[in-house]
């Protein structure tokens, strides 16, 4: 018999910036003030190397019923609780979640249903402040540029290089819209 002793290793997160940006067009859109707990998926990919540790991937198709999950991969269900204060979410009592989702999986375990259902087994909390604040009076694309100013600027936007497209200056005045490569501006 060996003396080898079997180790579990935490999870690293990786939240991707497609989430955030699902996440605060579903808050402004959506779910405004409403705290209620929203089902959200992930993943999570355990890697060749023993050097690294295994990773829990939320992304922008987290609140998707269906992900697509990349091979090699495991899915994860989740529950993100938003709060709408920085003080509601200081005073979240996080045990208690943390105690609450232990439950619940132990309840699958014991009831049976994590046999039937073994994603039962990895459901995750999420508990999200997201600062909105910026966010107001902020516009859409559409609402400040005219319909004819937004064809000037596709039509200048098409005829930068590739390698300017990622960075560039949009003009607008009276007489309509243009984007320039930065190379170009004289200040």
């Amino acid at each position: 018999m060996s003396d080898e002793v079997l180790q579990f290793v935490p999870f690293s997160s990786a939240i991707d910036t497609g989430f955030w940006y699902q996440l605060t067009k579903k808050k402004l859109d959506i779910f405004k003030l409403d705290d209620a707990a929203v089902k959200i998926n992930g993943f999570y990919s355990t890697n060749s190397s023993l050097a690294l540790p295994p990773i829990c991937n939320i992304d922008y198709s987290a609140f998707d019923d269906d992900i697509q999950i990349p091979p090699g991969s495991v899915p994860l269900k989740g529950l993100l609780m938003n709060t709408n204060t920085v003080e509601d979410f200081k005073i979240r009592d996080k045990k208690a979640l943390l105690q609450s989702v232990g439950q619940k999986i132990w309840e699958a375990i014991t009831s049976g249903a994590a046999l039937e259902n073994p994603l039962l087994l990895q459901a995750f909390p999420a508990l999200n402040y997201p600062d909105s604040i910026i966010c107001k009076g902020s516009k859409k694309f559409c609402e400040y540029f005219t319909s004819d100013q937004i064809s000037q600027f596709l039509e200048s936007y098409d005829a930068l290089l590739p390698s300017d497209k990622s960075l560039f200056l949009v003009f607008k005045d009276n007489e309509g819209c243009s984007v320039f490569d930065l190379k170009n501006i004289k200040l």
